[in-house]
């Protein structure tokens, strides 16, 4: 309860010291915002993205921070520009998966808790949309963009390259439910 009054009493600037004042669009979007929080598997730790925003640099970031469940000990585990997003615990919560564009489009990550470097674990060439850890650690199930009538990751690549290249060419499908 003291911290919702706390953050109530910053966000209208009634805290000694601070001066009071209309809130400006700098205020909002100076403001950190975390989300995609996730409980590790033993309910001690919460992994979570925190976006930021640069507004001189017209740019946001968001890294991977994690705190225990009391909100005690933040400690940021992901830096650069690439940014991170959609944290998973592994099974056994001894790492922590995430997706960012690093290398190679968006793709999913894998990062050691007991210290080291993240590594990338896919390397599809349509990137990564979305994915899920089963309770076996060592799979991993992700969604990809794919063109269908390429049957090699080369073909892929040369496909989405030029895709990149023409995003204004009109792209027809086949007709999937035709005559």
């Amino acid at each position: 309860m003291m911290r919702w009054v706390s953050l109530l009493a910053m966000i209208l600037g009634v805290s000694s010291g601070v001066s009071a004042h209309p809130i400006t669009f700098d205020d909002l979007y100076g403001l950190a915002s975390a989300g995609d929080a996730v409980v590790s598997p033993d309910g001690e730790k919460i992994v979570y993205v925190l976006r930021t925003t640069d507004l001189r640099a017209n740019r946001h970031s968001t890294q991977l921070w994690m705190m225990n469940t009391d909100g005690s000990a933040p400690v940021q585990l992901t830096y650069g520009d690439a940014g991170a997003s959609r944290p998973q615990w592994s099974p056994d919560g001894k790492w922590i998966y995430f997706t960012s564009s690093r290398q190679d489009g968006n793709q999913v990550w894998r990062l050691p808790l007991s210290g080291g470097e993240a590594r990338q674990v896919t390397s599809g060439p349509g990137g990564v949309s979305t994915y899920v850890i089963p309770p076996v650690v060592n799979r991993l199930l992700f969604v990809s963009r794919v063109a269908p009538d390429c049957e090699n990751d080369s073909c892929q690549r040369a496909r989405i390259a030029f895709d990149r290249e023409h995003p204004d060419r009109p792209r027809l499908r086949p007709d999937q439910d035709g005559p």
